[in-house]
């Protein structure tokens, strides 16, 4: 629909079956909403809208009676507070305006006083059995104490050829002030007007008087022998390496290059580095398998602070940048670990992981890493002139 931003989650059809179920929330274009993921297996959809008043729309329908309090509780337990939920829930209770109450009326009255939310309903009936012609009101609309009182929750007398009268909820908050995001076709752009038109400026000149002004500035001297340049991109299309001068004179382009002890290749996989990381690890432990047993040789303690000293220090140098490399190649960094760790205890190879770091009295590695790593942004914190904190 024109103008409005469209939310919706339709239910899976099998081939041939008729067209039912699924939930839909619709908001203007000049008010600003995004979706909440949910974790559900029922039929629901939920929105942040930000307004002068930020609150998240929770829109469920419950067809049919399959459904439990577990299920419906942990629906709403993922949608931030606080929260409108409305919906066509098919169940009857005296609490909002029905003749009887039923079992999933039962059901979801408990879910409204665990989750502390209010029934908008006046008790006006929400829908009409068009078989029998009885009236009830099984169309909630729920809300946190927080937007309660600011809400006005009115039913409309025309069906408009429907089996549910329509229901007007106003808030009362004010609209931001908000425009959406422009999106453009660049399939359909004079790519060589544009060309024409904008001027792009020449970086790789712009680079080398950089690194020209910066290093007679403060005085460095490069070694055109010892300096290689390593452009940082992550394209997987053929594209162009920009050239760099020193003094006139290309510098040679590499894929990886050592600094400070860390391999830094081209895409920042850190997939060398890692690499040559496990096998300089495996030498080390090959050697401790010499030095002690769990029988016979340096005892525990001993053993625990060679592996600390000669391994956990390795591992540990540069945590913080390459711990972000892919989950295989970190798996690969645990499991030398783990290794040094079964020399220390005698343990089995099949010897659960929690097991070894009880046993050994440290901590898992990935939380030495995290650690590690929060030591780092503390330290850098406290130096507010620090250039990482400047970026």
């Amino acid at each position: 629909m024109k103008n409005y931003q469209i939310f919706r989650n339709d239910l899976a059809l099998e081939p041939g079956q008729r067209s039912h179920g699924g939930v839909l929330v619709m908001v203007r274009n000049d008010v600003h909403a995004k979706t909440i993921p949910l974790n559900t297996s029922l039929q629901a959809i939920a929105v942040e809208i930000h307004t002068s008043k930020k609150f998240s729309l929770l829109n469920i329908y419950l067809p049919n009676a399959s459904w439990t309090e577990a299920q419906l509780m942990n629906t709403i337990s993922q949608v931030p507070q606080p929260v409108l939920v409305v919906g066509d829930f098919n169940c009857h209770s005296t609490l909002w305006g029905c003749t009887y109450t039923s079992a999933k009326g039962d059901l979801l009255e408990n879910v409204i006083n665990e989750k502390g939310l209010h029934v908008l309903n006046s008790g006006t009936p929400t829908h009409i059995n068009e078989a029998n012609g009885n009236f009830s009101a099984i169309d909630l609309s729920l809300a946190s104490p927080g937007i309660t009182l600011i809400t006005n929750w009115e039913v409309m007398e025309d069906p408009h050829r429907s089996d549910h009268f329509p229901i007007t909820i106003e808030l009362g908050v004010k609209r931001d002030k908000y425009e959406a995001d422009w999106k453009y076709n660049t399939k359909k752009a004079d790519w060589n007007r544009f060309s024409e038109v904008v001027q792009t400026p020449n970086i790789d000149t712009d680079i080398n008087q950089a690194v020209t002004e910066e290093a007679e500035s403060r005085g460095f001297t490069f070694s055109g022998m010892k300096t290689r340049c390593l452009h940082f991109c992550r394209l997987r299309h053929k594209h162009e390496v920009p050239t760099l001068y020193l003094n006139e004179t290309p510098i040679p382009n590499t894929q990886e290059i050592k600094f400070l002890g860390i391999i830094l290749d081209s895409k920042l996989t850190w997939a060398k580095h890692i690499n040559h990381l496990i096998t300089k690890c495996k030498i080390i432990i090959n050697r401790i398998r010499v030095i002690g047993s769990y029988t016979w040789g340096a005892d525990r303690e001993t053993l625990s602070k060679v592996i600390n000293a000669f391994i956990g220090s390795r591992l540990q140098y540069g945590a913080e940048v390459y711990t972000n490399a892919s989950k295989t190649y970190m798996n690969k960094i645990e499991s030398v670990w783990n290794s040094a760790l079964r020399i220390v205890t005698g343990a089995f190879r099949t010897s659960p992981i929690p097991s070894l770091n009880v046993e050994s009295n440290s901590l898992p590695l990935r939380l030495r890493f995290e650690q590690q790593k929060f030591k780092h942004g503390v330290k850098r914190c406290a130096k507010p002139n620090h250039f990482l904190i400047t970026l």
